[in-house]
């Protein structure tokens, strides 16, 4: 299946908008945890999926994917630009990833167990710039846990929104060396269960 992105007007994520004019001028004395505990939990279970990252814009770069089918069908994501695969990894239906400029964030995850890490590569190179664990929640996996993830790059930062059989939580990372910039577990209320 190949999935070429559609040039869409980028769309205003209002509820992180606060947080990330915050994180974005630290010279205001605001740390970007602060700025983690004002945004809004936002779950959409179509964006927490591959089909969903593939479809979003991209300039230099397009993605296939492709299903391995078997016990756990394994999906190849690979990144293309001018009819080459310039990085490709495995995951699964729940994969979810973006691009800033010429570098590929996603996420290493099982949907089995908690947590996960964040990986960033250089699409000019191939070559992994950084890999950053999840906080996530601290409860272990299980064959029947859950573990979906949303993911929103933007100019500095990334945005992860987690939603685990063990709760949920907005991880915030720096987009040029991965460090955690906040993190905070969402309560039952925020999320309506």
């Amino acid at each position: 299946m190949r999935i070429i992105p559609h040039h869409w007007v980028a769309y205003a994520l209002v509820a992180l908008q606060p947080a990330l004019s915050i994180l974005m001028r630290p010279c205001f004395g605001v740390d970007a945890q602060q700025a983690v505990e004002r945004v809004k939990w936002s779950w959409k279970p179509e964006r927490a999926s591959a089909l969903y990252s593939a479809t979003r814009p991209s300039d230099s770069y397009e993605f296939m994917l492709s299903v391995h089918h078997g016990r756990e069908k394994r999906v190849n994501i690979a990144v293309r630009t001018n009819d080459k695969t310039v990085f490709s990894w495995g995951g699964h239906a729940g994969s979810v990833f973006g691009i800033e400029t010429d570098r590929l964030f996603y996420a290493d995850f099982k949907r089995y167990t908690a947590g996960g890490v964040i990986r960033a590569v250089d699409l000019k190179t191939g070559k992994e710039l950084w890999m950053s664990p999840l906080r996530a929640v601290t409860v272990a996996g299980h064959s029947l846990y859950s573990n979906r993830i949303m993911m929103e790059v933007h100019e500095g930062a990334i945005i992860l929104y987690g939603n685990e059989s063990g709760g949920c939580y907005i991880e915030i990372k720096d987009l040029n060396t991965g460090e955690t910039l906040g993190h905070r577990l969402v309560t039952k209320a925020e999320t309506g269960g």
